[in-house]
């Protein structure tokens, strides 16, 4: 179980951005996560680990409202998407690895299009900052679907954080940048984690996490672990990392190089 207390000055709980009690979820009679608890405080970033299949994408999924869980209750900024679904849309901000876009609209109308229906202030001037922010800015009159994984990964992003949500659901945010917006986007975390933004992201690019990280949590068989918080050094995450899901001894390689 992954739990962090927080209380203030005269111990009473601080208001949690996200919180998750009991998440139960399998397909068929695979099942995928067990009894997932945790909750997360504003200016806190935590980060999901596992490898492929380990039930990370779908507990993102079930936190934005797109699957439902089995078992379990999930609370965003103090609401469930029962009854506050529409607020909760508005104040949280979500890309999904693979997401489609409009395809038929540039970037820059998919952009504006955002911007409008978000009613986000200065709109004009909001999408051209983030269209510079990524690298877009040239190729702003491109249909998003005659672009490269890369740019559709950088509109996803610009999409998921433009409206400055309170707290922010990131699947494989670095997986397919260039360096250069790799280490933007880690600037842009580390920026809106001081002005009191959440983020709950996954990711397999270990390299860059402990300097955004501040809290990993693993998922193994279905719970999710806690294993370590606040200074996070690369060696030791990534030898976490290796004690939970790499295997004692290592298969060989099928093919026999000459």
């Amino acid at each position: 179980m992954l739990q962090r207390e927080q209380r203030n000055e005269n111990g009473c709980h601080n208001r949690y951005t996200l919180e998750v009690k009991g998440l139960t979820k399998a397909y068929g009679a695979h099942p995928v996560l067990e009894n997932v608890s945790f909750s997360l405080g504003r200016g806190e970033v935590l980060g999901l680990l596992g490898p492929n299949g380990s039930g990370k994408t779908t507990l993102v999924k079930i936190l934005c409202g797109l699957l439902r869980a089995g078992k379990g209750d999930v609370a965003i900024l103090d609401r469930d998407y029962d009854s506050g679904r529409l607020d909760i849309y508005r104040r949280l901000g979500v890309f999904l690895d693979g997401e489609d876009h409009f395809s038929d609209l540039t970037l820059h109308e998919n952009l504006t299009l955002e911007a409008r229906v978000r009613e986000i202030a200065h709109a004009k001037e909001t999408v051209e900052s983030w269209l510079q922010y990524f690298e877009l800015s040239e190729r702003r009159n491109r249909l998003a679907s005659e672009c490269s994984k890369g740019m559709k990964k950088k509109l996803g992003l610009c999409i998921a954080l433009m409206h400055r949500p309170e707290l922010v659901l990131l699947d494989e945010p670095f997986e397919g940048l260039d360096p250069v917006a790799s280490l933007r986007l880690l600037n842009l975390l580390q920026s809106y984690r001081e002005k009191g933004g959440s983020v709950v992201l996954t990711s397999h690019t270990l390299h860059l996490l402990p300097g955004v990280l501040d809290r990993a949590g693993f998922i193994v068989e279905g719970q999710l672990i806690e294993e370590q918080g606040g200074a996070i050094a690369q060696a030791n995450l990534v030898q976490t990392y290796r004690s939970y899901y790499q295997s004692p001894c290592e298969p060989r390689c099928p093919v026999s190089w000459p």
